[in-house]
């Protein structure tokens, strides 16, 4: 489920529905009226333009006032955080605060979470830490979001076209990805990893080699280094990974290169860090473009 940075998804808005401060109510359901604000570092932000765009089962909303202030959500239908940033468009003056790239859910929370589908309307409550730097958390300042909330109308995204997405169940928990990722495969013949990110701790990867691997079934444990899952935990705050040894099958529905390359299948397996730590990962479903 793609990435839309903040810059596209203005133009987007801008271009489609422009900018909408409020609504009249139909009495139903959830209000149509927008509103957002937040609180930083006891300090209330009050927003009075409002964007907001769903994107398959992504949603995202912005709110900016006269003083250059933003604040951009994005999360999923059912609540898995992709990215919270609060962030200044006064280059004179700027700062950009943003939620933890990996493992969000850890630091930052979304709650009572309302979509009123009839209505397009997405209603919640946030609160959490956001980063200076949010791929490595240690190595700048932070701020606490104290408290926020939106009520903020959406529109269907209307450029949408494929769904990039990778899903499964660890431990009897949901796994959702928000955002995917690519480590290798950058050079003809290599192999290549395509990471499906939830806001959860540990990242999901597909591992293959876009020249080589076909259609089927492969069954992998450890000592396979493609046609494989990995599995890994960050430490945001120490910038080191845990690597886990897999075992499992993954099943290869689909693989196309060209143009437009994605790879779509299954897989089920159990992944262990060695320590004591040990998942059963099943129902997995990708489909996955590179």
């Amino acid at each position: 489920m793609k990435y839309l940075s903040k810059a596209l998804f203005v133009l987007i808005l801008l271009i489609f529905v422009g900018c909408s401060s409020s609504d009249d109510s139909d009495g139903n359901n959830l209000s149509t009226n927008n509103s957002m604000s937040i609180v930083v570092e006891g300090v209330t932000y009050t927003f009075d333009t409002f964007i907001g765009i769903k994107t398959f089962d992504n949603i995202e909303v912005l709110g900016s006032n006269g003083n250059d202030e933003n604040f951009y959500f994005r999360f999923n239908e059912n609540g898995v955080i992709d990215n919270a940033s609060f962030y200044s468009s006064d280059f004179s003056d700027p700062f950009d605060f943003t939620s933890s790239y990996f493992w969000a859910d850890g630091m930052f929370d979304l709650n009572n979470l309302s979509i009123d589908y009839d209505n397009m309307v997405v209603n919640a409550d946030v609160n959490g830490i956001l980063f200076e730097d949010p791929f490595t958390i240690a190595d700048g300042g932070s701020v606490s979001l104290d408290s926020g909330s939106f009520n903020i109308v959406y529109i269907e995204n209307p450029n949408a076209v494929v769904d990039v997405f990778l899903d499964a169940t660890v431990n009897g928990q949901s796994y959702e990805s928000v955002k995917t990722g690519q480590t290798g495969g950058f050079f003809y013949g290599t192999d290549i990893a395509l990471t499906g990110y939830s806001d959860k701790e540990y990242d999901i990867a597909i591992g293959f080699n876009p020249q080589n691997t076909v259609a089927g079934t492969y069954n992998f444990s450890s000592g396979n280094e493609v046609e494989k899952v990995l599995v890994s935990r960050y430490n945001p705050f120490t910038d080191e990974y845990v690597e886990y040894s897999t075992s499992g099958t993954l099943v290869i529905e689909e693989t196309v290169t060209g143009f437009t390359s994605y790879i779509r299948g299954t897989f089920n397996l159990t992944a262990s860090d060695g320590a004591g730590d040990v998942l059963d990962i099943s129902g997995g479903e990708f489909f996955l473009v590179y």
